[in-house]
């Protein structure tokens, strides 16, 4: 079923993709490689009957998204490059998104962009490296959380801190959808030297920091953070930017993780 559901979502994606600018369209791969953004209830492009769903859906709620029965989360929503798409494809009453990031300009970003439904989406700093944040939904209350080239620019020390409080927000048999930078992809291939911090770890040009993932690395990660894992790809793929005649490799390491028992009789 959920596999019908997904390939409708994709086409009525395709027919949206025209209308929507370049800077979104960056996005599209996220909903072919994580097809459970869609949920269980699908999309709704019933723009009418929508709104007025989503009204009464917000009508009486202890927390901002409550009566919503599919709740994503978008760790670093930077831009907006994420959760824009996601809230323009799939208008379903059911579907409350959540987005984070450690920079308050980025949140002021989205908070104040014409894209943001209010009625729809929260945007909220958050450093998810520190410990009893305060957070606009309780504990356990989350489906999804997407984290996509996020980790690799935190210290390694502090990745299991990161999946320790993301544990703690997701309901049981909820999702983590990973994807960041794998070991040897194009961009650690173009760091110059004297900017390697620590093992695969660096500076980039820019001064923010980058760490290059393998797929046993990641898998440990989760795992001993109470993590069982669904599946783990290394994507590996060659670009080619025929303007320019450049050949560009690069290298991903993907995955889907879920949270089995409740958090709220764990250790963790």
């Amino acid at each position: 079923m959920l596999q019908i559901i997904g390939l409708n979502f994709m086409k009525s994606i395709r027919t949206i993709l025209p209308m929507m600018s370049r800077f979104f369209r960056d996005r599209r791969w996220l909903f072919k490689e994580f097809p459970d953004l869609v949920g269980p209830f699908g999309p709704s492009f019933d723009s009418t009957m929508s709104e007025s769903e989503i009204e009464k859906k917000r009508q009486n709620e202890t927390f901002v998204g409550e009566n919503s029965n599919f709740r994503i989360l978008e760790v670093g929503c930077g831009n907006g490059s994420t959760v824009f798409p996601l809230l323009m494809y799939n208008n379903h009453p059911e579907l409350y998104v959540y987005c984070c990031d450690f920079s308050s300009k980025a949140v002021q970003v989205v908070s104040e962009s014409p894209h943001l439904e209010t009625n729809r989406c929260t945007p909220f700093v958050w450093d998810i490296t520190k410990e009893n944040p305060n957070l606009p939904f309780p504990p356990e209350s989350l489906d999804i959380v997407v984290i996509i080239f996020v980790l690799s620019a935190i210290s390694p020390e502090k990745f299991d801190q990161v999946f320790q409080n993301l544990y703690k927000i997701l309901k049981p048999n909820g999702l983590i959808l990973f994807r960041d930078y794998g070991l040897y992809d194009l961009v650690q291939l173009r760091i110059g030297p004297g900017r390697c911090i620590s093992d695969n770890f660096y500076f980039r040009g820019d001064g923010t920091r980058v760490y290059f993932f393998t797929e046993d690395e990641v898998e440990d990660i989760f795992k001993r953070n109470g993590y069982t894992k669904l599946d783990i790809i290394v994507d590996k793929r060659l670009q080619v930017n025929r303007l320019k005649k450049i050949k560009m490799f690069r290298v991903w390491v993907q995955g889907r993780f879920q949270k089995i028992s409740s958090s709220l009789n764990s250790s963790i």
